[in-house]
């Protein structure tokens, strides 16, 4: 989050690694993730979100290698194994 600019402002102490954010910058990083949520963009960015994930959903199913088609090979392999 930090490195695309989504993060609260940070106060690092100098000599350690401690880092603490204020409860003003706190409230600040609040109001905008609530303007970036609401935004356009994000309601944009959440359709093709979803509809990738549908979309991948779908694909996944499709495979031989799903799990809802795993009993099928399972028996397949019994079936051929038996028949030898």
């Amino acid at each position: 989050m930090r490195r695309r600019g989504y993060s609260p402002d940070e106060t690092r102490v100098p000599g350690t690694r401690l880092v603490r954010i204020s409860q003003q910058a706190r409230r600040e990083w609040h109001a905008r993730m609530r303007e970036l949520c609401n935004s356009q963009e994000a309601e944009l960015e959440a359709g093709r979100r979803q509809a990738q994930t549908a979309a991948a959903g779908k694909r996944a199913a499709q495979s031989p290698l799903h799990v809802s088609k795993r009993r099928k090979v399972v028996a397949q392999r019994l079936q051929d194994r038996d028949e030898c």
